[in-house]
């Protein structure tokens, strides 16, 4: 009863009160940090030392997390929006996190392991659509302040989104299956390819969940 009590006074408020627009700017933190995480993965093992460009990458994962921990600390007292649209911005952060953490544990594994050329490799097979993935989630971000007017251009990028986290499910068979019967100087080199592949595909496993937040914000017409 009390709990029914006060989700009315937190509807009451967020009809009186202006909604804060802060998230957004948190989205768009979070976004442009994607975009500079995917370009350490793409970048890995070419300008600096394998090691630098590491660091680099878990520089910008801590200041995700800083970011989203902030962010989920205001929503505590945020009291313009009700429980439901809270999670949802929960969430989304939370899975804009998960795109950048999965991005530097795939820079951390491979720069580990002296830039293995066949990780290179299974790196550079998937980089097209983690790139394309990152870049529009970016431009989906940049519309959610007016997500009513911007309907058809974030249902365009949701669709891509999902249809790059299908290309790299079927670029995962594919890779699994070679890597599963492919010869190997060592059964150690072959396991840590394995992780290598795993991991990429968590990158895009992440961004569609990105996506399907982003059309719930799409459904219920604004975050």
């Amino acid at each position: 009863m009390l709990n029914k009590i006060r989700e009315w006074v937190n509807k009451v408020f967020a009809c009186i009160l202006p909604r804060t627009k802060v998230y957004f700017e948190d989205f768009e933190t979070l976004a442009l940090l994607a975009e500079k995480s995917m370009d350490t993965l793409k970048h890995l093992g070419e300008k600096e030392h394998p090691s630098t460009t590491s660091v680099r990458a878990k520089t910008l994962e801590v200041q995700a997390d800083s970011t989203v921990h902030d962010a989920i600390r205001s929503l505590l007292y945020d009291h313009t929006r009700v429980t439901e649209e809270k999670a949802d911005i929960r969430n989304f952060l939370q899975n804009l996190d998960d795109v950048i953490d999965n991005l530097e544990a795939v820079v951390w594994r491979i720069a580990n392991f002296d830039c293995n050329p066949r990780a290179l490799r299974l790196r550079d097979s998937f980089i097209p659509y983690i790139e394309k993935a990152v870049i529009d989630i970016s431009c989906a971000v940049s519309l959610l302040p007016d997500v009513i007017h911007n309907q058809k251009q974030l249902n365009t990028f949701i669709e891509s989104i999902n249809q790059c986290e299908v290309r790299g499910d079927e670029l995962y068979r594919g890779w699994f299956m070679s890597i599963t019967n492919g010869v190997f100087k060592s059964e150690g080199e072959r396991f840590f390819l394995l992780d290598v592949l795993q991991r990429l595909e968590n990158v895009l496993d992440a961004a569609e969940d990105v996506a399907d937040n982003l059309e719930t914000f799409l459904l219920k017409g604004g975050v």
